[in-house]
């Protein structure tokens, strides 16, 4: 059996937060159920009571960490939430999807430089319950209000969550906008950078999607090629155990090696998902936050010019009040009008210019971190396909001496000695051996019909048929017997009558030529000499006679 050659170790950086989520649990809550998963925490941030904490958190609670990022943070990338599916939510493959992505959702909001210093995070990662379910109270309201007479941000959050548009999420928000205003809405430079950067995100996530999807193909497919692979190492073996001799050893041997392939070819399988696939369709869902990144921009735009539009309408309704008799009354609710709509202009206009300011930073720092991130997933396929073709050639070349020590010569005498392996016994049977064997039965059969007279038929018809492996002193001594019982035959016959011995001395005569055997091509040695030893005491015993 051919060992699996070790892989490489992959290169990797310690991280300064290194978060797991790991053992999701289904909990009955009521007349529902949901999935609690629980969150370690090892850190070497100095903002960290504790260096570890493990905590227990539900999908939700990882959904209101995204929403209160989103708010605080609208000039940031946030990191994508998976889709909050309610059919075949509880399935084994989809609840471990799940976990591995929410795990990916903290990993990059930690290793994001300025969402790691979230004190959101924080309470997350490290607050007991009583206290996270207060935070989350708290902060309820605040969100609420977020979204509170902005339905265009309720749209956007509805697209996200519902996965419907996000593509085109960022180009819809803009005529969106544009559309509110009227057309009127005014395209700064800083407008006109940020609408051509997003047609550029659209286009790349294009292509980052087509590329996930073909990747995801070649995955799938090649378990297709590891079911070829046994069905072909099994054929191999079939036939090897046909082969009763080295080349079948081979054959053997060699299914041993494809079925390492195999399992080296499955492990390759699903290290390209990990390294490769999976990050490829979270870059995707990633494009589309850094969409939602400038939409958010583009929304606090438009809060800030219909602010401004609606200052612009109480000014214009306190004057017609003022220049309008007995409308003083009315006075005193126009200015107010016109303070809120001014402080919530210059609320919007700060929060713009810090989103204006900050949003470039933020774009800058995310193409090179989507130039390192795309980098380090080609670079981890490259060393997967490199070390795979390492370990398969480490494979071929602990076979390859098997399959050269084999001699020919030999394998084809070995062939014609042991010959083809019987289907009834199964076992190998010696074809040569037997065709000997059938050519001595007839040599002996013929010897024994020459029999000199009817005595020597009937001791020869008594006598067990000789065989060609019997040895030859025992051929021999049954000749030697057989021509003293015809030597007591002859002097018997020489006591009764003379005449009768002259007839004897001549039927011996012709018994001696008659006993003569044929030569054949393929006699033995020892068989000849036995035969013409006989041959000669018969003679002499004649003679005598």
């Amino acid at each position: 059996m051919v060992a699996i050659p070790e892989a490489a170790p992959m290169p990797t950086e310690k991280p300064e937060f290194d978060i797991k989520v790991t053992n999701p649990t289904r909990v009955a809550d009521g007349m529902s159920s949901h999935v609690n998963y629980t969150v370690n925490t090892n850190t070497t941030n100095e903002k960290y009571s504790y260096s570890q904490s493990v905590v227990v958190r539900r999908y939700n609670d990882f959904l209101w960490l995204h929403d209160i990022l989103t708010d605080e943070y609208p000039y940031a990338v946030i990191p994508p939430m998976p889709e909050k599916n309610t059919m075949n939510r509880f399935e084994i493959e989809f609840v471990e999807t799940r976990r591995a992505s929410l795990q990916s959702f903290l990993r990059e909001i930690a290793a994001d430089p300025l969402l790691k210093e979230s004190k959101r995070l924080r309470t997350f990662l490290t607050a007991d319950d009583e206290k996270f379910a207060e935070e989350k109270a708290e902060t309820k309201s605040s969100l609420k209000d977020s979204l509170k007479g902005n339905p265009m941000e309720a749209g956007m959050k509805l697209l996200k969550l519902m996965g419907n548009g996000l593509n085109k999420v960022g180009t819809q928000v803009q005529k969106s906008v544009q559309q509110q205003m009227g057309g009127e809405a005014p395209m700064s430079k800083e407008d006109e950078k940020l609408a051509k950067y997003v047609q550029y995100i659209n286009d790349l996530s294009e292509q980052v999607n087509a590329l996930a999807t073909r990747a995801s193909e070649f995955v799938e497919h090649q378990s297709d090629f590891t079911a070829n692979l046994i069905d072909m190492g099994l054929a191999m073996n079939l036939m090897g155990q046909l082969q009763q001799d080295v080349v079948g050893d081979a054959m053997r041997s060699l299914n041993d090696a494809i079925s390492v392939i195999q399992q080296i070819w499955t492990e390759k399988g699903l290290r390209e998902d990990r390294a490769f696939v999976q990050p490829m369709k979270r870059l995707v869902l990633l494009l589309n936050e850094v969409k939602m990144t400038v939409g958010r921009r583009t929304l606090i735009l438009s809060n800030y010019q219909s602010a401004c539009q609606s200052l612009k309408k109480a000014k214009a309704t306190y004057k017609k009040l003022a220049s309008t008799p007995g409308k003083s009354s009315k006075l005193p609710g126009a200015e107010e009008e016109i303070e809120r709509y001014k402080k919530r202009a210059g609320k919007l206009k700060k929060k713009l210019h810090t989103v204006t300011e900050k949003i470039n930073g933020v774009l800058d720092d995310f193409r090179d971190r989507k130039m390192a991130l795309i980098r380090n997933m080609v670079l981890d396929l490259l060393l997967i396909q490199m070390q795979y073709h390492k370990q398969v050639a480490n494979v071929w070349r602990n076979y390859l001496p098997e399959l050269q020590k084999i001699n020919l010569e030999d394998a084809v005498k070995s062939a014609e000695e042991f010959g083809l392996a019987s289907v009834d016994e199964n076992r190998p049977r010696n074809a040569v051996a037997d065709s000997d064997d059938d050519e001595d039965d007839d040599e002996d059969d013929e010897s024994e019909e020459s029999g000199s007279d009817s005595d020597s038929d009937s001791d020869s018809d008594e006598k067990p048929k000789k065989k060609a492996k019997k040895p030859a002193k025992k051929s021999k001594k049954d000749s030697s017997e057989s021509e003293s019982e015809s030597d007591s035959d002859d002097d018997d016959s020489d006591d009764d009558d003379s005449d009768d011995s002259d007839d004897s001395d001549s039927d011996d005569s012709d018994s001696d030529s008659d006993e003569k055997p044929k030569k054949k091509a393929k006699k033995s040695a020892k068989g000849k000499k036995a035969s013409k030893k006989s041959k000669k005491d018969s003679s002499d015993d004649s003679d005598s006679d």
